[in-house]
């Protein structure tokens, strides 16, 4: 009993859903410790009060733009970037795209 070329392929190259979930899943769990790490230094290394300020970072790279955590260096700024980052890696199992994109 044969099913045709179509199911033979879908059969084999088929992707299991449940196993794209628990990929979600792993990524949202690991980027959620990712930023609960950085989070404990967040002044020395996301502020212009820290390690690297922006004024440095402008004068020696021309991709410093790039990054949306140089926008600014600002404490606040850089808690509502974590924590849209949380949201989103949180949302990975909702919205998989969307927060992909965000994250």
């Amino acid at each position: 009993m044969t099913d045709g070329p179509r199911g033979r392929l879908r059969r084999h190259l088929g992707v299991d859903t449940r196993a794209l979930a628990a990929l979600r899943v792993g990524l949202g769990l690991l980027l959620v410790a990712d930023l609960l790490g950085r989070a404990r230094d967040l002044r020395a290394f996301h502020t212009d009060f820290g390690v690297l300020p922006r004024a440095a970072l402008a004068g020696r790279s021309a991709e410093w733009w790039f990054s949306v955590h140089a926008l600014s260096g600002d404490r606040w700024f850089q808690v509502v970037l974590f924590v849209v980052a949380g949201a989103a890696a949180l949302a990975l199992g909702y919205r998989a795209r969307t927060a992909a994109a965000l994250s």
